[in-house]
């Protein structure tokens, strides 16, 4: 078996039988209202056990290929319909859990995985560890650095002590670079966004990518229209 993706509450692992993955949460331990939510149905599922004493749930699944997006980005050209896609799944699951006055506050290519089947695409955000509550003047409470990745958003930057409060919409900014960043295959920041989203402009995704990309927080916006 092969492990694709683990947390202290999470394991996605690839088993011995052609094309059969397996995902193991713990839904006690963690923000449950974020597995009550997951797309499941993007998944084909074999097999469901669940162990009531300790929450953990097991879930064998079906497909020609799950990967980290890190490593998929590796193997795969940029591509305007994926990038979309991409942007409108994991932007679905963070506006359900907003929802919950639930947020997101920062995301990385290794928090996420590609489900390939049936000549279907889909995305899933799996950390649920980075997931925080905010409260009625949309804040959330940082208690831990998050250093690693290149897809912080200026105020997630800026942290130098804890705890650190900040506005729960950081996770949009994350979103965008990741998306905006792999589409174009160019790095890009504040201070380079508005050169670089041009080379989107008129599409779509150019003006959800800028609304999500707005340098004040409680300004940014996650729509597809």
């Amino acid at each position: 078996m092969t492990i694709i993706y683990k947390n202290d509450n999470v394991t996605l692992k690839k088993l011995k039988k052609k094309k059969e993955y397996e995902l193991t949460a713990n839904w006690e331990n963690n923000i449950k209202t974020f597995w009550v939510n997951f797309p499941f149905p993007y998944l084909k599922i074999v097999n469901e056990e669940s162990n009531e004493k300790t929450g953990v749930k097991k879930y064998t699944l079906y497909a020609d290929s799950i990967t980290l997006l890190t490593d998929w980005i590796k193997e795969n050209k940029e591509d305007y319909t994926v990038g979309t896609k991409l942007l409108y799944d994991i932007g679905n699951q963070m506006q359900t859990l907003e929802g919950f006055n639930l947020a997101i506050p920062f995301l990385d290519t290794d928090d996420i995985v590609v489900v390939e089947k049936e000549e279907s695409l889909h995305f899933l955000y799996l950390d649920d560890e980075k997931i925080y509550s905010f409260n009625l003047k949309n804040e959330i409470e940082i208690n831990k650095l998050h250093t690693k990745g290149n897809y912080l958003s200026p105020e997630m930057i800026k942290i130098n002590k804890l705890p650190m409060k900040l506005h729960y919409k950081s996770g949009l900014y994350s979103l965008a670079l990741i998306v905006a960043s792999n589409l174009l295959s160019k790095e890009i920041n504040e201070k380079n966004k508005k050169e670089v989203l041009e080379q989107l402009y008129p599409t779509q995704i150019f003006w959800t990518l800028k609304r999500m990309l707005e340098t004040e927080p409680s300004e940014r916006y996650y729509l597809i229209i």
